[in-house]
């Protein structure tokens, strides 16, 4: 998954000049495509969802904040900074999920959490502090220009 999502970043590169909306909903029709025969699959073992309002809200949070929500800035960020800088955010995962894990759940922040949490801090500033010391070469436009939001075309 990890590897998927580098060469997707890098690739966002290559994106097409389509607004931000299309190339989300072709993302994510490709997505469909490559799944679809694991949950038919799934379906003919016989196991189905066990459908209820909890299990539909959930699926709704997913398919809004963390899939199309998180896909649209994700993207824009990638643009605005260079897909080096942008793909770091991908080592806040672990760190989000130790937080929210304690503060949702009670669950308890031990020495080794603090220490996994200081190396990925300090591996997002070494990795920025690098980017900047190499200059602005992967950003788009200059730095006073006025840039597009995740929902706007940035062709």
């Amino acid at each position: 998954a990890v590897a998927v999502w580098a060469i997707y970043t890098v690739l966002l590169r290559l994106k097409p000049p389509v607004s931000p909306v299309s190339f989300i909903a072709a993302t994510f029709g490709l997505g469909v495509l490559t799944t679809a025969p694991l949950a038919i699959s799934e379906w003919q073992a016989g196991e189905a969802i066990a459908w209820s309002m909890p299990v539909a809200s959930a699926l709704l949070y997913v398919m809004v904040l963390p899939s199309l929500a998180s896909y649209f800035i994700y993207n824009w960020a990638t643009a605005q900074v260079g897909p080096a800088r942008a793909g770091q955010a991908i080592t806040l995962m672990p760190l989000f999920g130790a937080l929210l894990s304690t503060m949702l759940l009670g669950e308890a922040l031990h020495s080794y959490h603090m220490a996994g949490m200081g190396l990925i801090l300090g591996g997002i500033v070494v990795g920025a502090y690098a980017t900047l010391r190499k200059g602005s070469a992967g950003r788009k436009g200059s730095a006073g220009a006025q840039k597009a939001g995740p929902l706007e075309d940035q062709a």
